[in-house]
C-alpha cells in the first residue's frame, strides 16, 4: 500500500526501497531499479480487472510549471471543453497530462474483501470497545488474546482489516493524518491484565457517580513512547507527564500525534489510541501539577481546553487511562520496506 500511494502521485519520480538492509532506488516511470547491483532489475504493478471491486478510479494531472497538479474535472468534461474551443485541438495537444490510479486506503475497500474458505468480514463492534457502550467487564477480546506464558501480563494481537475496529481506528487516524500522506501499516490490540483491572475499577467508581457528561473517550496520546516502555509500564503520569497549557500531566487529543521524528526503520512510526476516562472535567491552566479540587473537596478527573467542545485533555492519574490500540504507520516520503 505504501508503494501504491507513491505510484498514485506523479510528482514522485523515484521511490527509495529497502530490502533486507539493501538500499535501492526505483524509477517510478520506467519501473526500473537504478542501482546496478540490486537484487531486482524491474518492478511490475499488478492491476485488477476492469470489473473488479478493487479497480480504483483514475485521476488526471496536468503539468503546471514543474509540478503535476490534480485536475478536478472529469476526463470527459476535459475532452469536450478542449474540442469545443477555437483551436481547442491544438491547445489540448500542447497540454501535458498524465493519468494515475487514485490511491484508495485499505480500510475503504474492506467491505469488498473476500478470502476463500474464511469467515465473512466482522461488521460488528466487540461489546466494550465502543466508548459509549458503558461496558464494565472482562477484556472485550479476551477469548482472542493470550498473555505471554512467562509473565501472564500483556500481549499484542493484530486487528484484521475486516474488523469494524480497524475501520474505526483508520477513520479516527486519518481525520488528522490525510490518507494521501500517511499509510496505516498495522493496528494492534494491547492487552495488559493488571492495567485493565485497574481501569475497570475506576470506571465502575465513576459510573456510580452518575456523571452526566460522556464518561469515556477514544483519544490519541500526545507524546512519543516506545513499544517496550508501553508494554512494561504503560502510560504513567508520574514518568511520562509533560508540561502544557492544561498543566503537568498526560495529554490526549482527538487528533493523532504524528511523532515523525522517532521511528523504527522496519515498523515505521507508532501512535497510541487510548481509552480515557475524562469523568468530571474542568478548564486547565499551565501552573498546576495535580487535578484541581471541586467545591466539595474532591478532585476533578481531567482538565480540558473547552468545557462544551473539548479537543485537548489532560489527566493526572494512571487508572484513568488504558492504551487500547497501537497504530503503526508510515509517511509518503519514507522509504518502502519490502518483505516476503
Amino acid at each position: 500500500m505504501h508503494l501504491e500511494m507513491i505510484h498514485a502521485d506523479p510528482n514522485f519520480e523515484t521511490a527509495d526501497i529497502s530490502f533486507f538492509g539493501e538500499k535501492m532506488c526505483l524509477d517510478m516511470k520506467e519501473k526500473k531499479f537504478t542501482k546496478v547491483l540490486s537484487s531486482f532489475d524491474f518492478a511490475r504493478r499488478l492491476c485488477c480487472k476492469d470489473d473488479s471491486f478493487f479497480t480504483p478510479p483514475n485521476n488526471i494531472y496536468f503539468l503546471s510549471g514543474s509540478v503535476w497538479t490534480l485536475y478536478s474535472q472529469d476526463i470527459h468534461q476535459l475532452l469536450s471543453s478542449a474540442y469545443q474551443q477555437p483551436l481547442g485541438f491544438m491547445n489540448f495537444q500542447e497540454l501535458k497530462m498524465i493519468v494515475r490510479p487514485k490511491y484508495v486506503p485499505l480500510y475503504q475497500n474492506v467491505n469488498d474483501l473476500r478470502i476463500w474458505f474464511s469467515n465473512p468480514p466482522t461488521t460488528f463492534a466487540w461489546w466494550g470497545e465502543e466508548p459509549t457502550d458503558i461496558y464494565i467487564g472482562k477484556f472485550p477480546c479476551k477469548d482472542q488474546v493470550s498473555a505471554t506464558p512467562d509473565t501472564d501480563e500483556f500481549s499484542l494481537r493484530e486487528v484484521a482489516p475486516s474488523e469494524l475496529a480497524y475501520q474505526q481506528c483508520c477513520q479516527l487516524f486519518h481525520a488528522s493524518a490525510p490518507p494521501e500522506h500517511f499509510v496505516v501499516l498495522r493496528i494492534y490490540r494491547y492487552y495488559n491484565r493488571s492495567l485493565w483491572e485497574l481501569y475497570l475499577r475506576e470506571k465502575r467508581r465513576l459510573k456510580n457517580l452518575q456523571i452526566p457528561s460522556p464518561l469515556e473517550y477514544h483519544l490519541f496520546y500526545q507524546g512519543h513512547i516506545s513499544l517496550e516502555y508501553l508494554t512494561s509500564i504503560g502510560l504513567c503520569p508520574k514518568t511520562r507527564s509533560g508540561e502544557g497549557i492544561l498543566g503537568r500531566g498526560l495529554y490526549f487529543s482527538l487528533n493523532a500525534y504524528l511523532a515523525t521524528s522517532n521511528k523504527n526503520p522496519s515498523s515505521g512510526y507508532m501512535t497510541v489510541l487510548a481509552k480515557v476516562l475524562v469523568g468530571e472535567k474542568t478548564l486547565g491552566h499551565p501552573f498546576i501539577f495535580d487535578a484541581p479540587f471541586k467545591p466539595n473537596g474532591q478532585e476533578y478527573d481531567s482538565c480540558v481546553n473547552d468545557i462544551d467542545m473539548p479537543t485537548l485533555f489532560c489527566v493526572f492519574r494512571k487508572e484513568l487511562i488504558y492504551p487500547y490500540f497501537i497504530i503503526t504507520y508510515r509517511c509518503l516520503t519514507d522509504e518502502v520496506h519490502m518483505v516476503f
